[in-house]
């Protein structure tokens, strides 16, 4: 598995030849589908699914234990805004994946589900 990791001035690869890229940044612009992201920083959880027919916004949005995982550990709002705390970018799949953390839940969410602009919430809240 080759993981970039980034701290401070620090560049180090480690474990060479692999699918996953691990960035811990200090202040980093990530530039994704959806924008550029600085992490660490504050982003707003997007519920949009423009790809879907008809194009939906969903309520909540899945917070996930890892970058690898589909296991949610919460769910919270969309419009929600979140902390960037660090990005991994998984190569085979071509997405970045970001650690998000508010007061409620701490998780990883694709970069699909993040939007650098405030949005207007779907209405309901957080759950778990």
């Amino acid at each position: 598995m080759r993981l970039l990791v980034l701290s401070l001035a620090l560049l180090a690869l480690v474990a060479p030849s692999a699918p996953a890229q691990t960035i811990v940044p200090n202040a980093t612009t990530i530039t994704t589908s959806k924008g550029d992201f600085l992490v660490p920083g504050r982003a707003f959880l997007d519920g949009s699914r423009p790809e879907s027919r008809p194009p939906v916004i969903a309520m909540f949005v899945p917070l996930l234990q890892s970058a690898v995982s589909t296991a949610p550990v919460c769910q919270l709002e969309h419009g929600t805004q979140v902390e960037l705390l660090e990005v991994q970018r998984d190569v085979e799949k071509r997405r970045y994946y970001f650690r998000v953390r508010t007061s409620k839940c701490d998780g990883w969410v694709s970069e699909t589900a993040l939007s650098t602009r405030k949005l207007a919430p779907t209405g309901g809240g957080s759950r778990k």
